[in-house]
């Protein structure tokens, strides 16, 4: 199930759909416990909107700030979640 939510979510991710894609992450979350990959990219699309919002503004603002504290807290919870998980250590 959680591969099937993560799946639909990367699609969303490499299109764009930023707000798709969260939407179908909270979906699952909200009613299943994760092993960790749909945490990991919750944290991803938070990651990639951060640097969206720091292009578009010169600078890290308080939203782009925000989106960063964000995407550091879904990248600890899927560490948490599954602590073998190389990638989501990776970007801590």
């Amino acid at each position: 199930m959680e591969e099937a939510a993560v799946g639909l979510a990367r699609v969303h991710f490499w299109t764009a759909y930023f707000s798709d894609a969260l939407l179908v992450l909270d979906e699952y979350l909200n009613a299943n416990k994760s092993k960790g990959p749909a945490l990991y990219w919750k944290g991803k699309i938070f990651y990639q909107q951060a640097l969206d919002a720091y292009r578009a503004s010169g600078q890290i603002d308080a939203a782009a700030k925000e989106l960063f504290q964000k995407a550091r807290g879904a990248y600890e919870a899927a560490c948490a979640a599954k602590s073998d998980d190389f990638d989501a250590w990776m970007q801590l």
